[in-house]
């Protein structure tokens, strides 16, 4: 295996990574904060986070960049749930389906031109977002309490 593999070096591309994403949130006063790697049952994996306040882009990395989440105030979606709210989900480039690993990073960092809402404004589409991306996880988890 090559010594830069996304199988066997998940942190060292998570941080790389992350360096394209710094580029737009910097400015903006999110740092980044790698927190955690290891090896699950589906591999070699890190994540870490941009945090500015009460608000965080989390970004995990197992063979490619997988989950993403936004979260302001303790709530919290998806990307593709935000970006649909946004209504810019047709624009968007993440996720992407390269063998580059670092090609997501790019993808999300052109995205995050459309999130303007979480990275210095209100984060108001956001929480709306969070709420409905909540709300279909307890109509799925318990279907016949919605009835």
């Amino acid at each position: 295996m090559k010594e830069n593999d996304p199988v066997t070096q998940p942190k060292s591309i998570l941080i790389e990574g992350s360096k394209l994403i710094q580029r737009f949130l910097e400015p903006r006063g999110f740092q980044f904060q790698f927190r955690e790697e290891g090896t699950g049952s589906g591999g070699a994996f890190a994540w870490g986070d941009f945090v500015r306040g009460d608000r965080k882009l989390e970004l995990h990395f197992r063979y490619s960049l997988g989950m993403v989440r936004y979260q302001i105030d303790g709530q919290s979606a998806a990307h593709e749930r935000y970006m649909r709210e946004l209504g810019v989900w047709e624009q968007c480039r993440y996720p992407g389906f390269s063998q580059d690993p670092l090609a997501a990073f790019r993808d999300l960092a052109h995205d995050l031109e459309y999130a303007d809402d979480f990275s210095s404004g209100s984060g108001e589409v956001l929480r709306r977002a969070a709420g409905r991306e909540a709300a279909q996880f307890l109509k799925a988890k318990h279907p016949a309490s919605t009835e």
